[in-house]
């Protein structure tokens, strides 16, 4: 079976004639029928059969399905087809869906297909309905349904009237997959599937014939044979009665009937409701159709007939219900019918098949279309048969006018560029002729502006033609144009202006060159484009210069389709890429236009700006933020603010979420940004930096050096937080916190990063507490240990007088505790036990300093650590530790180790088992011991406590001794208690050791006696216990010893003796060497025993020497020889002096040999005697020989060297003289010499012993004594006389001759060497206290004196002796000696004091021992003295005589003598107590050098303690000692130095301030923030001290203070303070001085108003010259500048002054709510400066050309609205509700005021808050002020209007009212404009005559504001006065250039160029003018810009000129930078200019 796939459609006259032969026209009485073949369906292959064809209108779609194959065509008019397909079996019906998206088809073979139309028929699913509903009968009905859960329902009807329900769910889900490809998806999809049978249908035998839907309400009729059914009501019929059956129905719309088609080929119409039917139509019927036309409202009927051909049927249209014949018409039988199915049509449509051969193969869709004559005429037209035309028309009496028209039309094809064949046959006057000969202006206009010619510029021509048709048209009566006309001319001047706009696109902005052809195209396409889309084209493409020139151009044409999100759009197209150059020109037109349609856009303008400029800081990094700040200010500049009221930026600036005001924000951003990176050299983010202000702050700090801090603090934070209205302590507090407190803890780093940041900031924390409270936080958060820089925070922190200071000096000292912990890992855990423990065992080299640090607060815990870490060392035998430790313990915790160490001895001895390291211990008892000797030495401990600690310590070593000799183990107690047990323990020990030979007797005797020693027994006894239990006598053997032959006992020992003998005497053993011991040991008891004991003991004795008597014959004791051997080897003769010769000399010995033979010579012959010497013959002889001998002797011996020889020669003449001088033979001369020469060898043996180191004295007296006294006398005096200037000879002369003459009782003699032996003494004695020899001797008695006074100077205890000897030797009192001394001891007195920390104050502690030894020598020293009274009146000079500073020995002195009075001690312990705090004073120095003239300075205890002065006035003294910090003392001691406390008060204030402030402050700079206050707190503490009586001086005291305190808060503080004081005072005393109370109340409130000023940033000297006039301050305050600035620029300083008023309103006493009232009614009225009607001509033409009056105006009202929005916002509401709407108010407000009231009640609220305080719509409020605003102006015109006589007169009369009578008037004119633009007055005269006499004034401003915004009043740009006034804007900026010109009037120039897009006659405006004052001005860059504006001639004119320019490279620079200005064609103009260049270089 063929397919009907081959679809033909879209046939135009031609086309249909040509294929289809000429219409069928059928004429009726009325009107004319023609049939139009619409479309054609031909089967692709031989059809067999005849087909199958439904046809019918489904809503709008026209549906053909013949057989297999079905054709969707778009409408009725069969142009489009939308699908043809064909399936694979019989179509039985389809339907589309509602919204004609889906086709759904049912085929025969029970397939149903769903195909989506939008996607070409493709197919969306396919269900087998057989399967579904196990039904296979034929589907005859299809309907698509959908219910409320967009689920599709699809209603199925068989052939037995079964209805079945299909859900379908999701099928959308289907279309946007492939659905065949995904088999998942479409089985789920079918799965879901739900087939519900709704209708079980007819019975068996019954079929249906047909199916109607009632439309109303969903019903559907089934009729069947012989049933009518209605389901779901479930009406009934049976029809089988009746003769025929129905077999077509079809539904009336409107009506409850449908008509029916009988079987017997006739008609019923049938009630739907009852089914009763009744015949209407009783012609054989073969098919029929209900036709509806548009109107739904006169159905038609179609029928198709049998006619009597019964070839042919017949088509019969008639009406319903009259069945009126319209017409009818012959068919061939294969005509089908189309079912309308209710649609409506305009046209009736039908089938015609095509037989080719035997069946049809091509289907004809037709249509019956009505005409009427005219239609006939127009296709005469079409056929251009205009001659036939005319005769028709002339027939029809038809007017000829359309067929003028149809020749214009032909003549506009002729002339389309699609007709250049025929284009040469006719030109363009020929249309144009032809277009004046037709009357339908709009079909010219139409005609005009459609055509389409190949030169734009005959179009352009034809367009001027048809614009002035509408003005010829209407020129009899131009001032009444219809509306129609207007349409017209608008349309025209649109058509006109996208020509030229398209004309400029072609010459200068489009970069492509196009060919004729293409320009042609792209022309027909911008022509019909929607300038909008072009627009948002051109700027997707980047084309931003095309699109600024379609936008300005065209605005008022795209004005209605504009839209927020149109704006939103055209920012998305835009590229973030485009760089600022080109992005420029569009944003300089787009952007002041689009704001001037769509204010409220500019929230989305603004949004859009911001990314900008955020998106600079990606894109262009380098340049940022300059670049940023260029664009936004250039931005903004766009935005024509300027032209704005300051009221609208108020409004923008006070909502929070204005994008303005982030605008704004985000350009003060970028000013900060540059100038963060130009100073600071911070780089961060605009984002970062618009955020939150502290947030922004602390990036600051952390990005800025820590050196550049400050800087960034001083000149940038400031103003920074002083504009965010930030508290600066806040902000720097906050911070630090903020990174201390993210930061690690303090012990898990070394150093902590922030430490140099934090202590830099911190000091920017001006509030001392504040500060001290955050160093604290640092502090305890800073690593330790503490870097320098934490350090010199804590230390500078301690020294403000504030009670956190003490905290911080106890974290300070507790930093090493946390270092420990942190070193040990305890900083989580802390102190404890088991760190003690892990410290000692680590065993660092700093664990002793830890232990120390750790419990150096703690005396407890210090006692157990360091016991712990003795015990733990001791116990591992560590002794150096050991030693170590114990060697750096104070004593009491010494003491307390030692303690320790020996009670866990003692404890050790309780345990069962001792612990091996208890020898450890012992080993150290003994170093105990000796420390503790030490101890006592230097009176450490009492002796007491040594004996007790020594005593146990002995004990413990007899216990330890015990153990380790006799391995006894015994606890201490039984030491003491147990002794006999204990010894007969040991002893039996030792006696088994002894007697099993493990033991010698030496031993076992020094174990004895080590046990007596031990138990503190008697030697003796346990040497007895010891024999009696070995029997051993060999023991006694070392009672004695190897080298002692005597025995030591004690008298305790003697009892014992008898024991040991009653032993060993009887033992069989016993020898001679036991029984000489035991003799001797009974002989040493003899000597020590009692009385008693005497006789057993000598018993004993006797006993033993028997024994030993006996015993001696037969043994010898070795130990008896030796010690007799030993006696005399120890006999020595030694010789009192002997030379100092090395070796004699060798002719000593032959003088020795000599001497010794004469003298035995000499012997001899002294033999003989004398009766033998005379007879013997030789005796003379022998004499004479010995004298020769002699003689020669002598010689030799005056030979020989005496040095170091002199006693040996000596001795050699003294024998040799003793042996002859008495002999009688010897010649006396021999004699004599031999006498010579011994005296003079005595006389030098007397210099060598005067000579020797050792004084012999016996020596020396005996060499006098050898001499004669006179000899003797005579050499002591020479020898004393030489020898003086050497004293130690001296002293040894003196003293032999004092000796020798005492002994020669020569008294003469005697008292001078007893003198000198005197001096010589004292001269010993003294040498030891620096005293020379010399000063002895040389010194008289007041020299001696003076050595007295400086022995007294030295420290010794036996001065006092030494003195008294000194004073007696030399005759001196003792008394006054004594005095002396006592005046020096106090004088000379020089303690050693130390410095010691108290609460974190420094101490002065002197030792009280110093103090006692002190008061104890001078007590010893007062009683020596026996004058008391003396005593007692020396001891009161000499108080003041006492070192001043020494106040002990004061007091010692008074207390020894009993003066002074109790104030004077007092006055000394409170000095005792008290350190100093100032410097020394010059009286203090000047009494220190009288009193001590050889210092030159003071001593170093003066920088700690005042000097006692009781001479000196007390004031000199302690004036630099009162501040705050010791006034509280002084007070304490006021009555005793005689002074009143408000005095104390006042001077230690005064001094403070001095020391806190300086002597004289002389700094102007204010401080914002105070310095200190804590100062003033503790000022005022201290004058509350002064008592309640003491205003005055409280008053005067804080007087000085703010006179010496420097400017700022400090000050304010202090005058506030003041002020207070002064003004009690006032009110408790009438003596104040009203004087200074007036002088204190004028500086409280200038340094109050000051400080108030400069705190909100109002510190000009303009306002604080004000201060005295607090009215005129606060209208100076509010008239401040920065109040109108801050809401529309950049700047930085934005002062509170609400804030500043309401504190100097509060400061003054101030009414601020009539002073805001008055300034409101200032700024509310109108400015006196404009125009009054008693003004002269002169005056008001200088106010009407001030364009600042109003603006100072509209910044009143600015100022207005920031008062009124400060405070009670509710009062100033209603305030400005009665003012503004008060009509009959009393107070008689002008309308200006009013106006302006609501302007400002309008800014401060919001309008919902608005409409409910007034009760009225926003609408009509803004509408009333509108309304207010014009009568305020016709008032200034001097027309007088109240608000109804305004709003209802005539706009119209009064605007011509104004223009007659005040035409001159520039107010006048613009009120005029402004009327006839809000009012919408378009009368040509009047906007011909404003405009005219505008441009005449050369009201520039004005015109170029209201010239754009009338550009679409097709009226008013028609009119002269509109060019005029464009020509007047576009050439009067470049008229007033200079030359050369100034930036100013350039910009004037471009500002003025620019509004030539935005102009609609810019063709018809002159630049030959403008060009002119270009070259003048040497701007040629300017001229060359209006190329794309100028004709030919000017173009060859700007040419020409061009060439007397040399600098054509800046000419082009020039003209980019016109580029970035906003001037378009820019890139046009140089290229033209670079070829006429080029074109004139190559001629």
């Amino acid at each position: 079976m063929a397919l009907w796939n081959n679809v033909l459609s879209g046939f135009d006259t031609e086309d249909e004639t040509i294929n289809f032969g000429t219409r069928i026209v059928i004429e009726s009485k009325t009107s004319i029928y023609e049939i139009v073949t619409l479309a054609s369906v031909q089967a692709d292959g031989e059809v067999k059969n005849k087909p199958i064809i439904q046809a019918s209108l489904q809503y709008t779609k026209l549906c053909i399905a013949v057989d297999k194959s079905i054709t969707i065509f778009e409408d009725e008019t069969c142009q489009n087809v939308l699908l043809s397909i064909g399936f694979d079996s019989l179509i039985t019906c389809y339907s589309i869906s509602k919204d004609e998206e889906f086709l759904y088809v049912v085929l025969k073979n029970g397939m149903l297909y769903c195909l989506h139309l939008s996607d070409s028929g493709g197919v969306i699913f396919s269900i087998n309905i057989f399967d579904l509903t196990d039904d296979y009968s034929n589907i005859m009905k299809i309907s698509i349904e959908k219910d409320n859960n967009d689920s599709t329902q699809v209603i199925l009807i068989n052939r037995k009237g079964v209805i079945y329900r299909i859900s379908l769910f999701s099928i959308e889900k289907l279309i946007s997959t492939d659905a065949e490809s995904d088999e998942l998806l479409q089985k789920e999809f079918k799965k879901n599937i739900q087939c519900t049978t709704i209708f079980e249908g007819f019975e068996k035998n019954e079929e249906l014939c047909s199916v109607a839907v009632i439309p109303d309400n969903s019903n559907i009729i089934l009729i069947g044979r012989n049933t009518c059914f209605v389901w779901p009501s479930k009406n009934y019929c049976n029809m089988s009665a009746l003769p025929y059956s129905y077999k077509k129905i079809q539904i009336f719309k409107n009506l409850n009937a449908m008509l029916c088609l009988h079987t017997d080929k006739f008609m019923s119409i049938v009630c739907t409701r009852t089914l009763i039917g009744k015949k209407v139509y009783k012609k054989p019927v073969i098919d029929f159709m209900i036709v509806n036309d548009e109107s739904n409202n006169h159905p038609e009927i179609l029928f198709l007939l049998e006619n009597e051909n019964t070839d042919i049927f017949t088509l019969r249209l008639v009406s319903f219900p009259e069945f009126e014949q319209k017409f009818q018409i012959n068919v061939p039988t294969t005509t089908n019918l189309v079912d309308t199915l209710n649609s409506s049509i305009g046209s009736i449509l039908f089938i015609e098949g095509i037989i080719n051969d035997t069946n049809i193969n091509t289907i004809r869709i037709k249509s019956i279309v009505e005409s009427a004559p005219n239609f006939r005429l127009e296709r005469l037209l079409k056929r251009r048969q205009f001659k036939e035309a005319e005769t028709f028309a002339k027939k029809f009496s038809l007017s000829l006018e359309s067929i003028h028209i149809s020749k214009a039309i032909l003549f506009t094809e002729q002339l389309s560029p699609w007709a250049k064949e025929t284009s040469d046959l006719i030109n363009l006057d020929t249309l144009i002729n032809t277009l004046n000969q037709i009357s339908d202006l709009k079909f010219v206009i139409n005609c005009c502006t459609n055509a389409i010619m190949f030169d734009y510029k005959q179009m352009k021509k034809l367009l001027l033609y048809a614009r002035q048709r509408i003005i010829d048209n209407s020129k009899d009566n131009m001032y009444i144009i219809q509306n129609e006309q207007l349409n017209l001319l608008r349309s025209i001047n649109i058509a006109i202006h996208k020509l030229e706009t398209f004309e400029i696109l072609c010459e200068t902005l489009v970069a492509n060159e196009y060919t004729a052809d293409q320009i042609l195209d792209e022309w027909i396409r911008f022509s019909r484009a929607d300038l909008l889309e072009e627009c948002k084209i051109r700027l997707g493409m980047g084309e931003l210069e095309a699109a600024a020139l379609i936008w300005s151009r065209h605005l008022p044409d795209m004005e209605k389709n504009l839209s927020m999100e149109t704006v939103q759009d055209i920012f998305k197209t835009i590229s973030d890429k485009i760089s600022l150059t080109v992005l420029w020109p569009w944003l300089s037109n787009f952007i002041p236009s689009i704001l001037s349609l769509l204010p409220e856009a500019i929230n989305d303008i603004i949004t859009w700006g911001c990314k900008k400029i955020k998106s600079l800081e990606n894109f262009q990094s380098e340049l940022w933020p300059q670049i940023g700040i260029d664009f936004a200010t250039k931005f903004l500049t766009l935005f024509k603010f300027d032209k704005n009221s300051p009221l609208y930026f108020y409004k923008e600036n006070i909502n929070e979420n204005s994008t303005f005001k982030l605008f704004m924000n985000i350009i003060q951003a970028l000013y900060d940004l540059k100038q963060l990176k130009i100073n600071h050299r911070i780089k961060i983010s605009i984002n970062s930096y618009i955020g939150e202000p502290t947030d922004v702050i602390y990036l600051l700090l952390n990005k800025i050096p820590i050196e550049s801090i400050h800087e960034l603090v001083e000149k940038f934070l400031k103003q920074y937080i002083l504009n965010h209205s930030l508290e600066n302590d806040l902000v720097f507090s906050s911070y630090i916190q903020k990174l201390i407190y993210n930061s690690k803890d303090w012990w898990s780093w070394e150093e902590a990063p922030w430490e140099r940041r934090v202590t830099t900031i911190i000091m920017f924390i001006h509030n001392v507490q504040n500060r001290l409270k955050l160093t604290l936080e640092i502090l305890k958060k800073a690593p330790v240990p503490w870097s320098s820089t934490i350090s010199q925070l804590a230390e500078i922190s301690i020294k403000f007088e504030h009670p956190l200071s003490t905290k911080i000096k106890i974290e300070r000292d507790y930093v090493p505790i946390k270092f420990i912990l942190k070193k040990y890992g305890y900083a989580h855990i802390g102190i404890n036990d088991k760190l003690i423990f892990y410290i000692i065992k680590q065993n660092r080299k700093e664990m002793l300093n830890d232990l120390y640090e750790l419990t150096k607060n703690n005396l407890l815990l210090r006692k157990k650590a360091f016991s712990s870490c003795i015990n733990y060392y001791l116990t591992r035998r560590n002794f150096e530790i050991t030693f170590q430790v114990l060697n750096n313990l104070e004593d009491d915790i010494a003491l307390y180790c030692y303690e320790r160490i020996v009670n866990y001895i003692v404890s050790s001895f309780t345990l069962k088992d001792i612990p091996e390291s208890i020898e450890y211990y012992f080993e150290c008892l003994s170093w105990i011991n000796t420390k503790l000797r030490d101890m006592l030495t230097k009176s450490k401990i009492q002796q007491y406590y040594y004996n007790g600690v020594v005593n146990r310590i002995d004990a413990v070593k007899n216990l330890y001794q015990l153990k380790k000799e006799f391995n006894v183990i015994i606890p201490l107690g039984k030491l003491y208690t147990g002794k006999d047990e204990i010894l007969q323990i040991c002893i039996t020990n030792l006696s088994h050791e002894l007697n099993a030979q493990s033991l010698s007797t030496l031993t076992a005797y020094r174990k004895a006696v080590k046990l007596a020693n031990i138990l503190k027994l008697p030697r003796l006894k346990i040497i007895s216990v010891l024999l009696e239990h070995t029997k051993n006598i060999d023991i006694l053997k070392h009672l004695t010893g190897f080298e002692k032959s005597n025995i030591d006992i004690m008298a305790n020992e003697c009892k014992y003796v008898k024991d040991i003998c009653a032993v060993t005497l009887h033992d069989t053993k016993l020898n001679v060497e036991t029984a000489n011991i035991i003799k001797n040991l009974c002989a040493c008891a003899l000597n020590c025993c009692d009385g008693y004991e005497i006789e057993c003991i000598l018993k004993c004795y006797n006993l033993a020497e028997l024994y030993s008597k006996s015993l001696a014959k037969h043994y010898t004791s070795p130990i008896d020889a030796s010690s007799e051997e030993m006696h005399k080897s120890q006999w020595k003769l030694y010789t009192i002096y002997k030379d100092l010769a090395i070796s004699l000399d060798p002719s000593l010995f032959t003088v020795i040999e000599d001497v010794l033979s004469i003298v035995m010579i000499y012997a001899d012959f002294k033999t003989i005697s004398y009766k033998e010497k005379t007879i013997k013959k030789d005796w003379i002889q022998e004499q004479k020989t010995i004298e020769e001998l002699l003689n020669s002797l002598l010689k030799k011996i005056k030979e020989i060297s005496l040095v170091h020889n002199e006693y040996a020669v000596f001795k050699i003449i003294k024998t040799l003289y003793f042996s002859f001088c008495f002999s009688s033979r010897m010649e006396q001369n021999i004699l004599n010499e031999i006498q010579s020469l011994l005296s003079h060898i005595i006389k030098s043996l007397l210099k060598r012993v005067v000579n020797a180191p050792k004084f012999d004295l016996q020596l020396g007296l005996s060499c006098l004594f050898m001499l004669s006294d006179q000899e003797a006398s005579k050499w002591l005096s020479t020898t004393s006389k030489l020898l003086q200037t050497d004293y130690s000879r001296h002293a040894t002369i003196s003293i032999l001759g004092y000796e020798y003459f005492r002994f020669q009782k020569n008294h003469s003699l005697l008292e001078s060497f007893e003198w000198y032996k005197m001096l010589h003494y004292w001269a010993q004695r003294l040498s030891t206290y620096s005293i020379t020899y010399k000063e002895i001797f040389t010194s008289d008695n007041a020299e001696k004196r003076q050595i007295l006074t400086r022995l007294m100077n030295y420290n010794n205890h036996n001065i006092i002796p030494l003195l008294q000897d000194f004073c007696e030797c030399f005759g001196f009192d003792i008394d006054d000696c004594l005095i002396l001394y006592l005046q020096v001891l106090l004088n000379t007195w020089n303690p050693t004091f130390t410095i010691s920390f108290c609460n974190g104050k420094k101490e002065l502690q002197i030792s009280q021992d110093e103090v006692n030894k002190l008061k104890a020598k001078c007590t010893v020293v007062t009683k020596k003295i026996v004058d008391k009274s003396s005593l007692k009146q020396c001891a009161r000079n000499m108080l003041s005589e006492i070192n001043f500073y020494h106040y002990e020995a004061s007091i010692i002195l008074m207390d020894l003598m009993g003066i002074g009075t109790n104030e004077t001690r007092n006055y000394f312990w409170f000095l005792q107590n008290y350190t100093r705090y100032g410097q020394p004073t010059l009286i203090e120095q000047e009494e220190w050098i009288r009193l001590n003239p050889e210092y030159k300075s003071l001593p170093a205890i003066a920088e700690y303690r005042l000097p006692f002065l009781p001479k000196v006035d007390i004031w000199k003294l302690i004036t630099s000692e009162l501040n705050l910090k010791t006034y509280e003392k002084w007070l304490t001691i006021a009555s005793i130095i005689k002074l009143e406390p408000h005095i104390i008060c006042s001077v230690a204030i005064k001094q403070e301030v001095i020391q806190e402030w300086g002597p004289l402050n002389r700094t102007t700079e204010w401080s914002l923030h105070s310095k200190n206050n804590i100062f003033l707190e503790n000022v005022l503490k201290c004058i509350e001290r002064m008592g309640p009586n003491a205003l005055y001086y409280a008053t005067a005291a804080l007087y000085y203070v703010v006179n010496h305190t420097p400017p700022g808060a400090d000050r304010v503080a202090a005058i506030q303070q003041c002020f207070t004081y002064a003004e009690t005072a006032v009110q408790q005393s009438t003596n104040f001085e009203e004087d200074l109370l007036e002088k204190i109340r004028f500086k409280y409130l200038r340094f109050t108003a000051e400080h108030i000023l400069r705190i909100h940033g109002l510190g000009k000297d303009a306002y604080i010259s004000l201060i005295s006039h607090p009215p005129k301050l606060v209208k100076a305050l509010y008239m401040d500048e920065s109040i109108p600035l801050r809401y529309r620029s950049v700047i930085d300083l934005r002062p509170d002054i609400n804030s500043a008023v309401d504190a100097l309103g509060r400061l003054f006493n101030l009414n601020l709510v009539k002073l805001r009232f008055q300034l409101l009614q200032e700024w509310l009225q109108q400015d006196s400066e404009q125009i009054r009607f008693d003004q002269s001509f002169t005056d008001v033409f200088s106010n009407l050309t001030r364009p600042d009056i109003s603006t100072v105006s509209d910044n009143n009202l600015c100022r207005a609205c920031y008062m009124l929005q400060h405070g009670d916002v509710n009062l100033s509401v209603h305030l400005l509700i009665d003012i503004g709407f008060g009509e009959n108010n009393e107070n008689d407000y002008s309308s200006e005021m009013r106006y302006r009231a609501l302007d400002v009640l309008q800014s401060i609220i919001d309008p919902t808050t608005l409409q409910q305080l007034t009760k009225r719509e926003i609408t009509t409020i803004r509408q009333y002020t509108k309304t207010l605003k014009y009568i305020s102006k016709l008032e200034a015109l001097g027309l007088g209007y109240n608000i109804a006589t305004f709003e209802t007169s005539s706009k119209k009369d009064l605007v011509q009212m104004l223009l007659n009578t005040q035409y001159y008037s520039r107010q006048a004119l613009i009120l005029i404009v402004e009327i006839c633009t809000d009012y919408n007055i378009n009368d040509y005269s009047i906007w011909d005559k404003s405009l005219t006499q505008m441009a005449t004034l050369v009201m520039i401003n004005e015109l170029m504001e209201i010239l754009p915004r009338i550009r679409n009043t097709s009226i008013v740009t028609t009119c002269k006065g509109y060019k005029l006034a464009w020509q007047c804007i576009i050439v009067e900026p470049f008229s007033k250039m200079d030359v050369p010109p100034s930036p100013e009037q350039l910009d004037a120039c471009i500002m003025a160029f620019c509004l030539l897009y935005s102009c609609p006659v810019t063709y018809e405006l002159k630049f030959n003018d403008i060009l002119n004052y270009c070259f003048q001005c040497q701007q040629p860059h300017l001229a060359i810009a209006f190329l794309p504006y100028l004709d030919i001639v000017d173009k060859k004119y700007v040419f020409d000129h061009i060439q007397s320019f040399t600098n054509i490279q800046d000419i082009i620079d020039n003209l980019n930078d016109l580029s970035s200005k906003g001037i378009l064609g820019i890139p046009y103009c140089i290229t033209i200019l670079k070829k006429n260049i080029e074109k004139t270089e190559f001629k």
